[in-house]
């Protein structure tokens, strides 16, 4: 871990490769998003970026700051936490 790393997901992205982060998003910017997700239905959409709320979103420092740290940051296998 970093200076700039975030220690509530340091141990998810160990175990599980991804981290839920709570907070991030205010109640008005989740019904923007879900607002311009429409209905979704089965597993998911793909081609999200196109949206423009998405691709603002995606783009966004604070989001870009929350991931920065481990972007291109992998372990090797022997340093993971859980076996696999």
């Amino acid at each position: 871990m970093n200076e700039t790393s975030n220690p509530t997901i340091e141990p998810a992205l160990d175990v599980d490769g991804f981290a839920i982060v709570y907070g991030v998003a205010s109640a008005d910017e989740i019904r923007e998003l879900c607002a311009a997700l429409g209905t979704v239905s089965g597993a998911g959409r793909r081609g999200l970026l196109v949206e423009p709320v998405v691709t603002g979103w995606a783009h966004s420092v604070r989001l870009l700051d929350l991931v920065r740290p481990y972007c291109g940051v992998v372990k090797p296998q022997a340093e993971r936490s859980c076996p696999r």
